[in-house]
């Protein structure tokens, strides 16, 4: 399967108090495959949220080039990759950010019209709920919902306006493990009914399996890539 992102010699530093230059990220290469679930695997600090930014178009490298579809997005204007990011591309953290005086049908149709989407929202707000299994806690408030089912409305706001790729910065680190597992297989269910690729970042082993190719990251260098059969 052809490359849909790929990163070359990706640099990405940080100017410190001193003088001295923190670099983040160390020359990484890597691809991102469409329509498959790839997970990015490193303990905190070691790069891999500033990595999911620069594959999102939330930040620059400081030298490098980014090939989103063959285009090389990181001599893009900031007008042009702020559109590129609306459209094209969904994003999920760690902390939902649901807008807690909406209901969960509210939060995603309020997502649609964020995005310029031209379809019917209300179907499509009460068919991505329905993807992620809240069709019946539509109307409820997010005070109202668990952790996990807060995660699912963040992720059907994400999905609603038929993006490209999810980006999911460490999605389950606030949830048990049964509820982080369940938040996984939803990302696998949309790449098969969606035809979207999702790319996670996550510090926890017991995910890995469940990704087509995971990344290993630490102190700002690829150090494994492994393709799961």
């Amino acid at each position: 399967m052809s490359a849909f992102i790929t990163l070359k010699d990706i640099r990405k530093g940080f100017e410190m108090p001193d003088g001295e230059t923190f670099w983040a990220l160390k020359g990484i290469n890597m691809e991102i495959r469409k329509g498959e679930l790839t997970i990015l695997r490193g303990r905190s600090g070691s790069g891999k949220t500033t990595l999911l930014n620069i594959l999102g178009a939330l930040d620059q490298p400081t030298s490098g080039s980014i090939l989103y579809e063959d285009e090389d997005i990181s001599t893009w204007t900031d007008e042009q990759r702020e559109q590129l990011r609306r459209f094209q591309m969904g994003f999920v953290f760690q902390s939902v950010a649901l807008v807690p005086m909406m209901t969960a049908y509210e939060n995603v149709e309020f997502a649609l019209r964020l995005a310029g989407f031209e379809g019917d929202h209300a179907k499509r707000a009460a068919e991505c709920l329905h993807m992620v299994g809240l069709q019946s806690r539509m109307d409820h408030m997010p005070e109202e919902m668990s952790g996990g089912e807060q995660q699912r409305v963040a992720i059907a706001r994400a999905i609603c306006h038929k993006p490209k790729v999810i980006f999911a910065d460490e999605p389950t680190a606030e949830l048990d493990t049964n509820t982080g597992l369940m938040v996984m297989k939803i990302f696998k269910d949309l790449i098969a009914q969606e035809g979207v690729t999702v790319v996670v970042s996550t510090h926890d082993p017991g995910l890995m399996e469940l990704g087509d190719t995971v990344y290993e990251i630490e102190a700002g260098e690829m150090i494994g890539a492994e393709e799961q059969s």
